[in-house]
């Protein structure tokens, strides 16, 4: 029997797993949630900017800060004490909205077709790229929980 309770907790009973590996596996899944979660609102960032502001920040403006907001974030998620990788999350961050960014070639930029099928190619890349890459953030949660 599996029952969810709350966001990214997992209660598992009868499981053939040790509660040890079961804990380790909530670890793993709450990390690439956090970490998907720092990229997405690095994209999210930049359409909004871009929208609001594209004549005065332009494409490698809004990358920079789609950048710095996304380790901002992914940075605060680690302070209150959720694990998240904030180098992943500023790598998706980056080809998503470098891709948000660079579907201004078919789209008209900052316009709203531009924030609709832009930010879902943008929110896609970046989806893809942190889930991909956070096992290389797992490396983190299994060295502290060697110690």
């Amino acid at each position: 029997m599996l029952r969810v309770r709350g966001l990214c907790r997992v209660t598992v009973r009868n499981s053939f797993l040790p509660a040890a590996t079961v804990h380790k596996m909530q670890k793993y899944l709450a990390s690439s949630f956090w970490t998907v979660c720092g990229s997405i609102t690095g994209v999210v960032a930049v359409l909004a900017l871009g929208v609001l502001a594209w004549s005065w920040l332009g494409g490698p403006m809004l990358i920079l800060l789609s950048v710095i907001v996304s380790g901002v974030v992914t940075a605060l998620f680690k302070v209150r004490g959720l694990q998240s990788s904030v180098i992943i999350a500023v790598v998706g961050a980056y080809l998503g909205a470098y891709g948000t960014v660079a579907s201004g070639e078919f789209y008209d930029p900052g316009s709203w077709e531009w924030l609709i099928k832009g930010g879902a190619y943008g929110t896609a890349v970046a989806l893809v790229v942190s889930l991909l890459l956070s096992p290389v953030g797992w490396i983190g949660i299994s060295i502290d929980s060697q110690r």
